[in-house]
């Protein structure tokens, strides 16, 4: 959504299994190669622990740096995810968000203004008001499926049916398939 835009966008997709250490210092180094105005992580439930762990270190390191969580975590457990540290979460769908985000990083638009946001104002939670479900999800552009590296995903493969294909598991629903 936001290259669609014209914003310069990044993904730091961290390679699975990595121990603690070497994860943070190869979000470390991709933070300095890249020097973002805004670090944003998506989280579900399972991945609460090494999200906690990123979002402190990258604020203890990066203090002036906005760094956002959003995802399914974030959004049924606001007040956990704001005990991280982040600055800003994004409760619910994120694709209309994320450019006000951009827009208040660049200084157009207070975050007072932004729906589907909370964050926390003198020590105090704020939640801006819910933002709307988008009604037709064809306006969203499509995935940046360039940004993935295609080869560490297909080189798995998987029994489907008796066969060994190497394949990419995608959900294009809205919300969880199996009504979480």
């Amino acid at each position: 959504v936001l290259r669609s835009k014209g914003y310069d966008v990044s993904l730091i997709e961290i390679p699975f299994g990595v121990r603690p250490a070497e994860r943070l210092e190869y979000v470390e180094r991709k933070i300095a190669d890249l020097k973002p105005g805004i670090v944003g992580i998506t989280c579900m439930s399972m991945q609460v622990l090494i999200v906690k762990d990123l979002v402190r270190e990258i604020k203890k390191r990066h203090a002036d740096l906005l760094v956002m969580v959003g995802g399914v975590h974030p959004t049924v457990d606001t007040d956990d995810a704001l005990s991280w540290g982040p600055d800003i979460v994004v409760r619910g769908e994120g694709e209309r968000t994320i450019l006000d985000i951009a827009a208040y990083s660049d200084g157009k638009i207070g975050l007072e203004s932004i729906q589907g946001v909370s964050y926390r104002k003198n020590s105090v939670t704020v939640n801006n008001p819910d933002r709307a479900l988008i009604k037709d999800l064809d306006e969203i552009p499509p995935l940046a499926y360039d940004f993935l590296d295609k080869d560490r995903f297909l080189k798995r493969s998987y029994i489907i049916r008796g066969f060994w294909l190497r394949s990419v598991a995608i959900i294009t629903s809205r919300g969880c398939f199996g009504r979480c």
